[in-house]
């Protein structure tokens, strides 16, 4: 049976330096990971802001665990116009 898998946003804690160098780091990680696709990029490829993954909750637990620090990693959810 496979894992459920569900939306994640990714986006930088802070402005710091090396924003883009965190982001390159981690999308390299994905890449080597099957299990992960990049749903939506917001910025450009070289570039992004913010990224939306689709995965199980075992590879966002390893991914929350190596860029915790660094990445805020939550679940997606749509917003409602009110």
């Amino acid at each position: 049976m496979k894992a459920s898998k569900q939306n994640f946003l990714v986006v930088p804690k802070s402005k710091a330096v090396g924003e883009s160098d965190i982001f390159s780091q981690f999308m390299t990680i994905l890449e080597k990971m099957p299990d992960v696709s990049i749903e939506r990029v917001v910025g450009t490829q070289n570039s992004p802001k913010r990224l939306i993954i689709r995965c199980d909750q075992v590879s966002i637990q390893q991914l929350k665990s190596q860029f915790g620090e660094q990445l805020i990693i939550e679940p997606d959810s749509a917003m409602e116009m009110y």
